[in-house]
């Protein structure tokens, strides 16, 4: 893959933020933190590449969920575009992802907040044939 400044890498990290210290917003708190009590299917999350998030499950059976909460972080990650100051802006995460090559590795990591987002977002593009 050939980035805006020309170069191909071997090695691609893609690093999350967590919650915002200082201002945290009401979005943060309400929805990602609190967004616990109801899950959704996670495969159905993934398969959609992170884009739209299913209806909560009411009595979730057997199978792989995650809080509405995590779903909700991971579809902003994997739905907004970077801003204009960013290395590749407009471009959504999925769609810069699906252009790296096979033999490329990438690495997500984050802390606090991204902690949780990171791998399942990481997960969720595999999931989705986007890694």
């Amino acid at each position: 893959m050939n980035l805006p400044d020309g170069k191909a890498y071997d090695t691609y990290v893609i690093a999350i933020a967590g919650t915002e210290g200082k201002f945290p917003t009401s979005y943060d708190w309400e929805v990602e933190d609190e967004g616990v009590s109801e899950v959704v299917d996670f495969k159905q999350f993934a398969v959609s590449g992170m884009k739209v998030v299913p209806p909560p499950v009411t009595n979730p059976g057997i199978g792989a969920f995650i809080s509405n909460g995590t779903a909700a972080g991971v579809n902003v990650l994997a739905v907004v575009p970077p801003l204009p100051s960013a290395f590749t802006p407009g471009v959504q995460l999925g769609d810069l992802i699906a252009t790296i090559l096979s033999n490329t590795k990438v690495i997500f990591t984050g802390h606090s907040l991204a902690g949780a987002l990171s791998p399942t977002l990481a997960l969720g593009f595999q999931l989705a044939g986007t890694l």
